[in-house]
């Protein structure tokens, strides 16, 4: 069975563009990269789409309003049908939900979809049923999302972690002083930095707690905020209230991420829940020590003490004490940096990621025909 091609179907109903869409297009194609034929299918006019049209793939837009879109449910199972694959990959909760239903009407002989969050399950029985009877194999990007299913009465082996990757290669160590040059940032700050959609559960609005006692002590502290979403108005209020407005920059969205975490000194994610951290691993990769919450996945990605700090998530008080002892400390920066760059290399290689997904499908594939 190794060795013999496949057709695979990636669905993927976010319209935004997060960590879990660069997971799905970085899977998508090195798979496709290793000689399958791989088709993405999208929301259309979504982020996933126009890069999945970039980096040379199949895509098929269709448009999945909810979980019980019911044109979308009947539309999947005509286009399974027509291309019969042999593994359906379905990468996010609508997905999941109409995906599955379509692909068993389909017949089709394998199929699996990812758990990318460590949010406490649903312990109902139609929950349940959603990974076991709904799909062949659940796939968790963490411990802490395995941990989740788990817990929700998802046997243990229905469940296979797989973490997520970053792409060592594009994100690798860059010049700090030219990324701060173009982004028009003081050359001698001591810059702070996240990454992420603007949400509660990321913990930006522990960032700003902690900015002030962390600018009371270091006058020359400056704190990014990459990112939009929901809570970015009140983010903005929270910063003008605390009389932030000269220490707290936020850059919006970001089409590459990379300037900005060339640029910083320390990269924080004090997330209260969180799967793993795709943010995290690419800060990893270029050589960033951090500061992040002890929650959920992420313990699986940062070595604490070794490659950056955790913190109890929600505690601002620890976050800012966290970053000051590793702003007052350049040695142990650099230090740490070097050591999360060989631990996102070594364990989060995006080559890995691939490798172990494929071998997830074959593996499904074999039991399947015997």
């Amino acid at each position: 069975m190794p060795g013999r091609l496949l057709r695979i179907v990636h669905v993927d109903a976010v319209r935004g563009w997060g960590g879990g869409q660069v997971q799905t297009l970085m899977l998508a194609r090195g798979l496709a990269q290793r000689g399958h034929g791989v088709t993405v299918v999208c929301q259309p006019g979504s982020a996933l789409e126009q890069r999945a049209v970039d980096a040379g793939l199949e895509v098929a837009p269709l448009r999945m309003r909810h979980s019980a879109d019911l044109l979308a449910l009947l539309a999947l199972v005509r286009l399974f049908r027509r291309m019969a694959p042999e593994v359906v990959h379905l990468h996010s909760a609508t997905a999941h939900t109409l995906g599955s239903i379509a692909a068993r009407r389909a017949r089709v002989p394998a199929i699996i979809a990812s758990k990318r969050t460590a949010f406490a399950c649903n312990r109902s029985r139609a929950a349940r049923r959603r990974y076991t009877r709904w799909v062949d194999r659940v796939v968790a990007v963490s411990t802490g999302a395995r941990d989740a299913l788990v817990q929700a009465g998802v046997p243990a082996e229905q469940v296979a972690v797989i973490h997520s990757a970053v792409d060592c290669a594009r994100f690798r160590p860059a010049d700090r002083g030219r990324a701060r040059l173009e982004l028009d940032l003081p050359p001698r700050a001591a810059i702070v930095g996240c990454v992420g959609r603007l949400t509660h559960d990321k913990g930006h609005h522990l960032i700003l707690e902690a900015a002030r006692p962390i600018a009371a002590t270091r006058p020359d502290a400056l704190f990014l905020i990459c990112g939009e979403g929901e809570a970015a108005a009140a983010l903005h209020d929270q910063r003008r209230r605390a009389g932030l407005a000269d220490r707290v920059r936020f850059l919006g969205h970001c089409d590459d991420v990379r300037p900005a975490l060339a640029a910083l000194d320390v990269f924080a994610l004090p997330s209260l829940q969180e799967g793993l951290g795709v943010a995290l691993l690419e800060a990893m990769a270029m050589a960033k020590p951090a500061v992040a919450s002890r929650a959920g996945g992420i313990p699986d990605a940062l070595d604490d003490g070794v490659t950056g700090l955790l913190v109890p998530p929600g505690d601002a008080q620890a976050l800012a004490g966290a970053i000051l002892s590793l702003l007052a400390d350049p040695e142990c920066r650099a230090r740490m940096g070097a050591a999360a760059r060989a631990r996102a290399a070594a364990f989060f290689n995006h080559e890995t990621m691939i490798a172990e997904t494929e071998a997830l499908y074959y593996g499904l594939l074999s039991a399947t025909s015997s």
